[in-house]
């Protein structure tokens, strides 16, 4: 079940770059093709925040081999 962790890993990115895209836009021009993708396409920011829900929360809920159930993924 390690491959949770890759997809955690990568959803969470992917939603900071959806969330601090208008901020980075200011600062860095390249970041304005990020900002005007996400802004035209409403359903994929509510899909990558659905999705990245989900990630997290299987996460909680997998243990891997030898660790304290939940309780070190809570922490």
């Amino acid at each position: 079940m390690i491959q949770i962790y890759f997809l955690s890993i990568l959803t969470t990115l992917l939603s900071g770059l959806v969330l601090s895209a208008d901020h980075y836009s200011t600062k860095f021009p390249g970041f304005i093709a990020v900002r005007d993708f996400f802004k035209a396409k409403p359903g994929l920011r509510v899909s990558i925040g659905v999705i990245t829900f989900l990630t997290g929360f299987l996460k909680l809920l997998t243990v891997t081999k030898g660790d304290v159930p939940v309780v070190g993924d809570l922490l």
